[in-house]
């Protein structure tokens, strides 16, 4: 596979793969394959028609679409490797050229914007004493008790203050 790189910005490349011929091939090969498995036609069972009878029924899009898709993967991990970008985002794809015999695919990705960090070592910065008194503690308490009482069941009349 051969791919180029065109920068657009800092964050921002267009990357360019032809894929091989016979990486392609392969691909339409299984495409067909899963295709005629899924052909369905009156007088035969799903996935046992005849191969030279399925492939009159193939829609040819949907086959060369399939092919795309098996090779997709495999030609974005390789071109982000070999070109040793890390995407930030999913990939936009773009099918620029494509045949029976070749395949090229633009991948638009974004990527991390590369960061310079300023001089924040020996930076100092003043804390604050923070006084609480046992009043404040003992209010908090109390809050967190009446938050987690549980009702109990009372025999008897109601008073002023049951729930």
């Amino acid at each position: 596979m051969k791919s180029t790189v065109k920068s657009i910005n800092e964050t921002k490349f267009e990357v360019t793969c032809e894929v091989d011929e016979k990486v392609w091939q392969e691909a339409q090969k299984k495409a067909e394959k899963k295709a005629i498995e899924n052909v369905q036609i009156k007088g035969f069972r799903k996935g046992h028609v005849p191969a030279d009878i399925a492939k009159k029924h193939i829609n040819q899009g949907e086959m060369f679409n399939e092919a795309i898709n098996i090779v997709l993967p495999d030609t974005f991990a390789h071109a982000m490797e070999e070109n040793k970008l890390r995407p930030f985002t999913r990939p936009q794809v773009n099918i620029e050229k494509f045949s029976t015999t070749s395949l090229t695919v633009k991948f638009t990705v974004v990527v991390a914007p590369k960061v310079t960090l300023g001089n924040y070592k020996g930076i100092k910065i003043a804390k604050k004493e923070v006084k609480v008194t046992d009043k404040e503690v003992d209010e908090a308490i109390k809050n967190l008790l009446e938050q987690n009482a549980d009702l109990t069941i009372k025999d008897g009349t109601a008073k002023k203050g049951d729930t």
